[in-house]
């Protein structure tokens, strides 16, 4: 194990302790640094009718299920009607962590939905907690929200009627990062918490990302994304839409020059999808298309760059892990040709 997952795991205990991941005592189910956590036998799920025509295909639906004590811990779910456990896509929204909803896939991927249930695939879309405009936690807790869920799924495959070990994940924005950052993290799983939702494994076997982000060690940013384009952490906060506010709310911390403390250092290498990725990580699909390849106007050009997609790429290539990428404006398209919805059935399906 390198380094910087050792690493990892001794920030994990720290965030534990920090409730930022919320577990149960064994005698009372509580915990005195968090919410306490009810873990139900079973799983009751109330069916409605889907938010979108699903035409031929026979599956059920059930909104807002809370997997989490937070009133944003929610998911919906499509269930495929299916005699046999079926695979699952879970999909993680964008918004940069500061907003956006689970729902917006229903405007913008409609399609997909459809197509993975009717290729015998279950479907499911979440919430998490956001960053406050002042935060003290960190990027951290919205993509432990996700951790989070993804094993309470697991947790519940078979209520769910679902394959647990053919579990998917895809996103955009800070979505496709946070998926990012769950395939190549070593499992996260505690097999000894009292919490018995987070024994489950955090790995899956494929990922896909739009318009993602390559790290959230926003040094890097500096020093290896944006390095061809000599911009600085400095030039990143005075973006339109950007301040240094929402850099240190990235971190829950009070000042630039607190990414430099060894429990900061520690944190940055925790949420460093490139450095955490190596060989034996799932494939990944990933496509950014930000038109202006030079230097960022906005902060959505800064996040959605095509840069991040080609350090996530040249990493992969490094390394030899599988990637399916797709850069328009930089005339970088995978030879496959497969779109998301193609690579992802296809991983799942054992292709």
């Amino acid at each position: 194990m390198g380094n910087n997952k050792i690493l990892w795991l001794v920030f994990l205990l720290g965030i534990a302790i920090q409730a930022f991941i919320v577990g149960c005592s064994e005698d009372n189910g509580t915990n005195s640094n968090g919410p306490s956590v009810e873990i139900p036998d079973s799983l009751t799920l109330e069916f409605e009718e889907p938010p979108f025509t699903l035409y031929s295909t026979s599956a059920q639906f059930a909104r807002d299920v809370p997997y989490g004590e937070y009133e944003d811990n929610v998911f919906d779910i499509f269930l495929v009607e299916s005699s046999e456990p079926t695979p699952l896509v879970v999909y993680i929204h964008g918004g940069g962590f500061t907003t956006g909803d689970k729902g917006v896939i229903y405007v913008s991927g409609q399609t997909e939905i459809r197509e993975f249930l009717y290729n015998g695939v279950s479907f499911a879309t979440i919430n998490y907690r956001l960053l406050d405009s002042v935060d003290t936690e960190g990027v951290i807790k919205p993509m432990t929200d996700s951790k989070r869920c993804l094993q309470f799924l697991r947790y519940h495959h078979e209520q769910l009627n679902i394959d647990p070990s053919r579990l998917a994940l895809y996103g955009a924005s800070a979505g496709a990062g946070t998926c990012l950052w769950l395939a190549f993290s070593d499992d996260m799983a505690e097999p000894l918490s009292s919490d018995l939702i987070l024994r489950e494994s955090t790995r899956v076997p494929v990922v896909g990302a739009k318009g993602t982000q390559s790290t959230y060690d926003l040094l890097k940013w500096e020093t290896v994304v944006f390095a061809s384009l000599g911009l600085t952490l400095e030039d990143m906060a005075n973006l339109p839409e950007s301040s240094e506010q929402g850099f240190l709310s990235f971190y829950g911390i009070d000042s630039l020059e607190e990414l430099s403390n060894p429990g900061m250092v520690a944190y940055r290498e925790s949420v460093d999808m490139l450095e955490l990725m190596t060989p034996d990580d799932p494939g990944f699909w990933v496509m950014n298309t930000i038109e202006n390849t030079g230097i960022p106007t906005s902060q959505s050009e800064l996040f959605h760059h095509t840069l991040h997609a080609v350090a996530l790429l040249e990493q992969a290539n490094d390394i030899g892990l599988e990637c399916v990428a797709y850069v328009p404006p930089l005339e970088i398209a995978d030879p496959s040709g497969v779109d998301i919805v193609e690579f992802l059935l296809d991983r799942l399906n054992g292709d």
